[in-house]
């Protein structure tokens, strides 16, 4: 079974709106006319051609197209193997792999053919496929070669993720390394647990059926890639390493290709298809030898390619290079081609972690006002083989190479200090504007973060979220090099600032790392109140983890920090430790810190910290059995959520559902569907808030008396549990459905 997420929905839509009345066969329209006509066949019961359905330019009935023609993918291969071609034609977001390194691709023919052979078999479980090779030898360049090469034998989903196996301190866990795959097959947030057995049997099912190739660049170790090769017998796993790792050879039976260096006759080639030189200029004797030094490696032909590119001579590289016993110092050599500001860009960009960033954070860096002056210097270090280019979500992004990481860290620069400084800076105010988008109405320690919280958000929720996304990696390593450098203030705040991301798309693996260093700093310059944060906001994650004795101890320990003189902080331990014994179904316990709780936030005068404590007694009541003390005491929680200065509708939402869902345990069936409506009127207005949407549907199901409306809301939850991916949650409401009308599984 397969699942396509709702941004191929939505894209699918939003294609068929703008592709109305557009010429049918036109590159930008072709798999979408494909699919059309597909379904337009599906319609006859005779098998003759049907007129499609025709694209028009009204987006709610476009919608209403699109899902269907998701849902017919589900039991109608044709139209799935479409409808992955339209995902990877226009939304090449999905496929964000690495630019392919050279245009011309020689010498590996022999290779592909080994795979296609690998493909065309068909064994019992995913196959896997080793490139090793060193360093710059091609590997990459070789594994994105194949998702064009095999697009016919695996027509399913391409992803590519970096594990940054050789770059110290960067190495993906399989747990992040899931996560991500999991992310770009359309996930939506909320979704993908925090474990990683949960996320391995989320991208298992994800996969199934799915004939996809998967890209896991740049492994250093077998642990790395073990655990991440899932799927069914359809999908080929490639691994890039410089390592041939024998124990995944035993285990899956994977093909290894040894890539070794170019013949003579393929970089004269790639000189003449790339380098655009004159067959005839290779006959020279100094473009002979400086053949012979290439030694066949590809690396050093791309060096000579990109010199030939910025107007250099074939004759003046080679006399240049003449003489010398060892091919030179192409990154040196590289960066003395380079104009004032871009040499200056490589400069600083070594005093940086080797992180993929895009021109925001590097105009930052820079001092630059203007982020397109940033991204002509990133281009001209793109240019000159300095930088790598990736293509995520978005814009162009980019990553010094180890190489020139290596060359840059050792030149000194002036401004190095002050820039790094700017660079820090950009990062703290970008994840506050974040995380005070998506987490709103919170209470913050840090000063920048309290200022921002007072403004108007500046970012939708899933805006928000998606920018923390997008500059994850610069967060973390803007917390790393903020700690290297003693800016312990700037640790914590960028540890709060965080908090949104890790806990809304389940990076807890990075909060513990990164949050390790906020308590660190904290501590460092004694602020207990920033101790305290840092110790709650791990504490969720280990909480989210299963680790439930180390959350337990970081929420005392938050209890501990905090001073009498801030009640809000001493509320905040307390609730934290009360929602861990919810976790625990120790009720009595949960209800006694909630109350000691509320005599904290009754200090504070926190009337939205009030409202929320109001509903966890309100839930502890009810998990305990005691009905009616639950219902009044939910009443009175949805009556102080009500009366907030500042409207909270999602946590309104969260209290009418918990009274409805309380009615409901208690038997008052017509009780509970009033509540739960209201909460289903709220979820739908709330962006992001489908998963919340679906366990109402569900609860609303299970108090309908009427049969046929019964029916109807489980179909509507089992097609949310569709767009948002929850492969278990579909099932589940699929059994009910089942029970009350048969064949509603037929179809699949």
């Amino acid at each position: 079974m397969e699942v396509f997420g709702p941004a191929i929905i939505a894209a699918l839509a939003n294609a068929m709106v703008t592709g109305a009345g557009q010429e049918a066969g036109r590159v930008s329209v072709g798999p979408l006319a494909a699919l059309l006509r597909r379904m337009g066949r599906g319609r006859r019961a005779d098998g003759d051609d049907a007129p499609p359905p025709e694209p028009s330019d009204d987006p709610a009935r476009m919608l209403r197209l699109a899902e269907a023609i998701v849902e017919r993918a589900r039991d109608d291969e044709e139209i799935a193997a479409l409808l992955r071609r339209f995902a990877r034609e226009e939304t090449p977001e999905r496929l964000a792999t690495i630019e392919p390194s050279y245009a011309s691709f020689v010498n590996r023919e022999e290779a592909i053919a080994q795979v296609r052979e690998l493909v065309a078999e068909a064994p019992e479980r995913p196959r896997l496929l080793l490139i090793v090779g060193e360093a710059g030898i091609g590997k990459s360049a070789l594994a994105v070669r194949l998702a064009r090469e095999l697009d016919d034998l695996l027509p399913g989903d391409q992803l590519h993720v970096d594990l940054r196996g050789h770059a110290t301190g960067e190495a993906l866990t399989p747990s992040a390394a899931a996560t991500d795959l999991l992310y770009k097959l359309g996930s939506y947030p909320g979704t993908v647990g925090p474990r990683f057995a949960e996320q391995r049997a989320l991208l298992q099912a994800r996969l199934r059926g799915n004939r996809a190739l998967v890209i896991l660049d740049n492994a250093e170790s077998p642990e790395q890639v073990d655990q991440l090769v899932v799927g069914g017998p359809g999908s080929l796993f490639v691994v890039t390493t410089r390592h041939r790792m024998p124990g995944l050879v035993g285990k899956y039976g994977a093909r290894v290709l040894l890539l070794g260096p170019l013949a003579d006759a393929h970089v004269e080639t790639l000189l003449v298809e790339d380098g655009r030189v004159d067959p005839g200029a290779l006959a020279a004797p100094e473009a002979r030898e400086l053949v012979r030094r290439c030694g066949g490696h590809p690396a050093r032909v791309w060096d000579i390619v990109a010199q030939l590119a910025h107007g250099e001579r074939l004759e003046e590289i080679a006399r240049a290079e003449a003489g010398g016993a060892s091919w030179p110092d192409a990154v040196e050599r590289r960066y003395r081609a380079l104009g004032p500001a871009a040499a200056r860009l490589h400069r600083l960009l070594g005093q940086l972690p080797p992180v993929v960033q895009g021109a925001g954070p590097v105009a930052a860096l820079c001092g630059l006002a203007d982020e397109a002056e940033a991204q002509d210097l990133l281009d001209e270090l793109a240019g000159r083989r300095l930088v790598e280019v990736s293509r995520p979500e978005g814009p162009r992004r980019y990553r010094q190479t180890m190489e020139a990481h290596r060359h840059a860290a050792t030149l000194a620069d002036p401004d190095a200090d002050a820039a790094v400084e700017r660079w820090l800076a950009w990062c703290l105010a970008t994840a506050v504007e974040a995380e005070v988008s998506v987490m709103r109405g919170r209470w913050y320690v840090g000063a920048a973060a309290r200022a921002q919280a007072r403004r108007e958000p500046v970012h939708s929720r899933k805006r928000a979220l998606d920018l923390l996304l997008t500059e994850r990696a610069v967060l973390v390593a803007a917390v790393r090099t903020a700690a290297e450098r003693e800016r312990f203030a700037l640790v914590w705040q960028l540890c709060e600032a965080m908090w949104g991301l890790h806990l809304r798309r389940g990076f807890h693996e990075d909060c513990l790392r990164t949050h390790a260093l906020g308590i660190g700093a904290a501590l460092a310059v004694g602020d207990s109140r920033a101790l305290a944060r840092m110790r709650v906001q791990r504490g969720f994650s280990l909480l989210a983890l299963g680790q439930l004795d180390a959350a337990e101890a970081d929420f005392r320990a938050a209890f501990a920090a905090e001073r009498d003189d801030h009640p809000r902080g001493r509320a905040t331990a307390l609730e934290s430790l009360g929602l861990l014994r919810l976790r625990q179904r120790r009720f009595d316990d949960a209800l006694d810190l909630f109350h000691e709780a509320l005599t904290f936030a009754e200090r504070a005068g926190d009337p939205r910290a009030l409202a929320l404590l109001a509903h966890h007694v309100g839930r502890a009541r009810y998990g305990a059995g005691a009905y009616p003390e639950a219902l009044r005491q939910l009443d009175a929680a949805l009556a102080e959520m009500r009366a907030l200065p500042t409207p909270d509708r999602y946590n309104e939402a969260r209290v009418l559902t918990s009274l409805g869902e309380a009615r409901l345990a208690a038997g008052d069936h017509a009780g509970a569907r009033g509540p739960l409506d209201a909460a289903l009127e709220i979820m739908a207005d709330e962006e992001g808030a489908l998963i919340q949407e679906a366990a109402i549907v569900e609860l609303r199901a299970r108090c309908e008396d009427d049969a046929e409306r019964r029916r109807a809301l489980w179909r509507r939850a089992r097609q949310v549990h569709k767009t948002t991916g929850d492969t278990v949650g579909e099932e589940r409401v699929l059994a009910l459905l089942m029970e009350e009308e048969p064949g509603a599984g037929e179809g699949r």
